[in-house]
């Protein structure tokens, strides 16, 4: 995990860590969505084993859609739909689908198999993941930094999860 975490640290150029205030904000933010996401995996472990991966994650998803709406119509109602065109909705269908109902049914099925401590490993290859799209799809140039960041995060994960012993799966509630 340190490993990892290095890896990490290099990628976001730690020795031009700035303490200004637009920063602090984001890496506290950034920080909250980990430890929330943290106690999402441990909290739903249990559930996810006994109800399954695509049940699980369509409830989710469902309540999910439901509480965003609430907050969401407001500001909704004030949205000529009609006016955004299809990169828009190609772009929220990406969204919503892979990178949001996706995601989850993969931690689902995770979670369904290994530890939560397990599935929460893998939150470190978001951001050498996101790094080789933007280099791919952006034009971003692909740097040494990157390059040796990526090895880190993905040494460490490979490491982390080598070194785990193996559990059998759960038993399944009927």
């Amino acid at each position: 995990i340190l490993l990892s975490f290095t890896g990490v640290l290099i990628l976001l150029r730690v020795e031009d860590l700035q303490f200004d205030e637009a920063w602090v904000v984001g890496d506290l933010l950034t920080l909250a969505n980990a430890t929330s996401f943290s106690f999402f995996l441990v909290i739903s472990k249990r559930y996810f084993v006994r109800y399954g991966a695509l049940g699980s994650t369509a409830w989710m998803m469902t309540l999910g859609a439901l509480g965003t709406s609430l907050v969401a119509a407001g500001p909704l109602q004030q949205l000529d739909l009609g006016s955004l065109d299809a990169r828009f909705w190609l772009l929220a269908g990406y969204a919503i689908v892979f990178a949001t109902t996706l995601a989850y049914l993969m931690n689902s099925y995770a979670l369904q198999h290994v530890e939560s401590s397990m599935v929460a490993l893998f939150i470190y290859l978001q951001a050498p993941i996101a790094t080789f799209l933007s280099v791919t799809f952006l034009d971003e140039p692909l740097t040494g930094r990157f390059l040796l960041a990526a090895a880190a995060i993905f040494a460490g994960v490979f490491f982390a999860v080598s070194a785990t012993p193996r559990r059998p799966a759960a038993i399944r509630s009927p």
